[in-house]
């Protein structure tokens, strides 16, 4: 009794027989707790169109808001939180199939820029900080020569 998720059946007379006309019917329930508990977990794995490496507190608080700016023009950014080593940064980005990382430092947010590095070209150049710019950039899939969009 405690195994159903969810029941039902056909209720033919139950109209007539609380004085309504005679009409067939059909009722059902369903326990969404217990459903949601019986559901395997989905394999989903979003790959990220970019992600952001802050290098230090500061660059992290920009490197939030430029990722705002993105998800609003459509893109799939992470932005690794933390005081992290570039290296473990890049190792991240690796493991989640990025195909492009904006590194954001602090000689770089002195100029609002950042170095946008394309791992499957495996070249980088200076971009600047505006999400037209970086959107633009990615949605055509190459970095061009260092310092185009600067």
């Amino acid at each position: 009794s405690q195994n159903a998720i969810g029941g039902g059946g056909r209720y033919d007379g139950l109209v007539a027989d609380l004085g309504g006309p005679s009409v067939a019917g059909i009722g059902f329930a369903i326990g969404v707790e217990r459903l949601a508990m019986a559901m395997r977990p989905a394999e989903i794995k979003v790959t990220p169109d970019l992600v952001i490496a802050p290098l230090g507190a500061v660059a992290e608080a920009e490197g939030l808001r430029v990722a705002r700016n993105l998800r609003r023009a459509g893109l799939r950014v992470e932005v690794e939180p933390g005081q992290k080593s570039l290296k473990s940064h890049m190792r991240r980005a690796d493991k989640l199939g990025a195909a492009f990382v904006l590194i954001l430092g602090e000689d770089e947010l002195s100029r609002a820029v950042g170095v946008l590095r394309d791992l499957a070209a495996h070249e980088q150049s200076e971009i600047a900080l505006d999400a037209e710019r970086i959107t633009a950039r990615l949605r055509a899939g190459a970095a061009p020569s260092p310092r185009d969009d600067v």
